[in-house]
Order: C-alpha cells, then sequence, then structure tokens
C-alpha cells in the first residue's frame, strides 16, 4: 500500500474526498504522508501500520485544545478511522510555514515551548516515555542497540559506550511533562522566527523534556549550528544528570538503531560519525 493506493485508502476509510493530492516530498513523508485538499482547505492526511494507533490518535485529538490553550500550535485531528486490509488513517488541517532551521531565535523559542510542555494534565495519558526510555536504554526493549551493533565496530562500540555511560546511574523517577519524543526540525513550523506549528505529534506522551532537548541538541550538532551548549544546559536542568544521560543514550540508540521500511534507501553507517561527536559534545558541553 504504496503511493497513489495509500492516499486512495485514507479517502475511503475517512469517508472524504480529496483533490490535488500529492506525496509530501522525501523520505520523511514515509511515503504515506500527503498533501492534498478536502472542501477547498489544505490537508494533510496520513496513515501508519502501528497496532496502537487507534489508541495513539485519538489521544492526540483529546490532548490538542490544551497543547494549543498552552501557545503550542498543533494540528487538530480532523477525521480518523481504520483502514480496510490493515492500516489506520487520520486527517489534520496543514498548518503555515515551513520547516525551521537553526538559529539563536529559534533556540529560544524551542526551549520556552518545551518550559509550556511542562507539567501535564493529571489524569491517564497514552505512553509513558519514562518508562520507554528506561527500557530501550537498559535492557533493549526496542533492539536498537542490537542493530546499532550491527552496523560494524565503530557503531558497535560507541553504542556500548553510550549504554554504560548512561546505565552507570539508575534510570531517573518518573516526570509527567508533554514529551513529543520526535522533536527534529522537520516537524517544527515557522514564519520568520515564530513556531507556527508542531506536527507529528503521533507518539506524543508524558515523560521529562530532557528527551526532546537531546533530540534539538542532536539536530544543532549536525548541523553545526551555534547555540550546543544552551541547549545541553536546558537538558541537563530538566531532570538532573541521570534523566539527560538515559535521553542522550536514547537519542543515539534511535539515531542508528531505528528501522522502519521507508528507511530501505538509507546507509545507517553515514549516521555514526555525527553520533559520535554529538556524544562528544554532550560530555564535554
Amino acid at each position: 500500500m504504496t503511493g497513489a493506493r495509500g492516499s486512495s485508502d485514507i479517502a475511503a476509510a475517512l469517508g472524504v474526498r480529496l483533490d490535488g493530492v500529492r506525496p509530501v516530498p522525501g523520505h520523511r513523508g514515509q511515503r504515506r504522508t500527503f498533501f492534498a485538499h478536502w472542501d477547498g482547505e489544505p490537508v494533510v492526511a496520513k496513515w501508519g501500520l502501528d497496532e496502537d494507533l487507534p489508541a495513539k490518535i485519538p489521544y492526540v485529538a483529546g490532548q490538542v485544545p490544551e497543547l494549543s490553550r498552552r501557545g503550542i500550535p498543533a494540528a487538530p485531528v480532523l477525521a480518523h478511522a481504520p483502514m480496510h486490509g490493515g492500516g489506520y488513517a487520520w486527517l489534520q488541517p496543514r498548518l503555515p510555514g515551513r520547516p525551521a532551521d537553526p538559529g539563536p531565535a529559534l533556540l529560544a523559542e524551542l526551549l520556552a515551548m518545551l518550559d509550556r510542555m511542562r507539567d501535564a494534565p493529571p489524569g491517564e495519558h497514552r505512553t509513558d516515555h519514562n518508562a520507554w526510555v528506561a527500557a530501550t536504554v537498559r535492557d533493549d526493549l526496542a533492539g536498537y542497540w542490537a542493530n546499532t551493533a550491527a552496523i560494524g565496530p565503530t557503531a558497535r562500540a560507541l553504542g556500548e559506550q553510550v549504554r554504560a555511560w548512561a546505565t552507570a546511574q539508575p534510570p531517573p523517577p518518573p516526570a509527567s511533562d508533554y514529551v513529543h519524543v520526535d522533536l527534529n526540525l522537520g516537524n517544527v513550523l515557522v514564519d520568520g522566527d515564530t513556531i507556527v506549528g508542531l506536527v507529528d505529534l503521533e507518539n506524543l506522551g508524558i515523560g521529562s523534556p530532557a528527551v526532546d532537548a537531546a533530540r534539538l541538541a542532536y539536530e544543532w550538532h549536525a548541523a553545526g549550528a551555534p547555540g550546543l551548549a544552551d541547549i545541553i544546559r536546558y537538558g541537563r536542568s530538566c531532570h538532573g544528570e541521570a534523566g539527560w544521560r538515559y535521553a542522550v543514550a536514547y537519542e543515539v540508540a534511535s539515531r542508528l538503531g531505528f528501522r522502519s521500511e521507508h528507511m530501505v534507501d538509507d546507509d545507517p553507517a553515514a549516521d555514526v560519525d555525527v553520533a559520535g561527536g554529538y556524544f562528544d559534545a554532550v560530555r564535554s558541553g
């Protein structure tokens, strides 16, 4: 289920007519995300295969009003439904803006946004990233460390070093802040230096903002942009030294060890040097 067939199946599942459909360019859309128009309005249509999407997407839809109240420009979910033959589809407005580039003004906005994501409302939340991050780093629950080791000796040695550095401390106590968990700059839309959209919130849950800060630090390091030391200081302030170490280790593990069928053309070895430089910068920052 790829290409045009994916968009038609999304429309059928949601009971809508989509016009002007075109795939989101590049592999970041995972070949499952489409720009379109619905009743003349620009929308983003997506589908996925994760078994927990029928629970995740309604959770995200339910959190958008609270995020918006806090000044976090998350897109509402207009419609969602299971797809015939497997998979889950959802529809959101296409937010304005363009993917962000690293810079000092954006960094200040991002860290202020992370502060506004602190203290998620009490009650049940769909995804507990406290448990997920700790189990991924310590117990290799997701298999990321095994995948990293399979890249080659350099990657294996880096993974072992990062994992030992993190697990030298016990996992931090649980935090209950909103966590995006994939806060790369492609998921932040800006108009000038102003954040106007936060997208790809499917994995929104609760945990420590150190996890999002660790991902931003990787983005800043990879781009060679000024401000990396500021992000590192912020990340360390979120959840103590243990929280920061587990967040950094999770970032390295997921950058090198995450595998998906939309990444078949990627060479994971190309990221090893960047991840190693990131780890060195974090420890010395």
